[in-house]
């Protein structure tokens, strides 16, 4: 609610792998689903409204200029009591979306860094030597 507030990570969410999905048939490599069935760490307003307008986002990597970019899909629907989503209507997307990691992305975010808060940066493909 202040204007210069620190963003902070909210909505917990699983994160699978998987070969395919029946939301993304048409995906030809795996997916990445992000799933929102027990959302709540701590009293947010964003959590709250997660458990009453239930999502689930479907994303695919794809070759990007400087390394992967995530593209991503929403769908309203509900989770039942194993944490197993239905999709209100499978042919309507809530949103679209891609995530850009690359370090030129990450520079400008940097750079650009709207809300002026001090933010804790963490490399989120750490490179690994063989």
């Amino acid at each position: 609610m202040l204007p210069r507030s620190p963003i902070v990570p909210m909505a917990r969410f699983e994160t699978m792998l998987l070969d395919r999905d029946p939301l993304a048939a048409d995906a030809t490599s795996n997916v990445v689903v992000l799933n929102y069935a027990h959302p709540e760490t701590k009293p947010y307003w964003i959590e709250m409204i997660l458990n009453e307008v239930q999502v689930y986002d479907v994303q695919v990597a794809v070759r990007g200029k400087y390394g992967p970019i995530f593209l991503g899909k929403t769908w309203l629907g509900t989770y039942d009591k194993k944490g197993q989503f239905t999709a209100l209507d499978p042919g309507q997307l809530t949103a679209r979306y891609f995530l850009d990691f690359n370090e030129g992305a990450l520079k400008e975010q940097r750079e650009e860094h709207w809300d002026g808060s001090e933010e804790e940066f963490v490399d989120p493909m750490p490179h690994v030597e063989n």
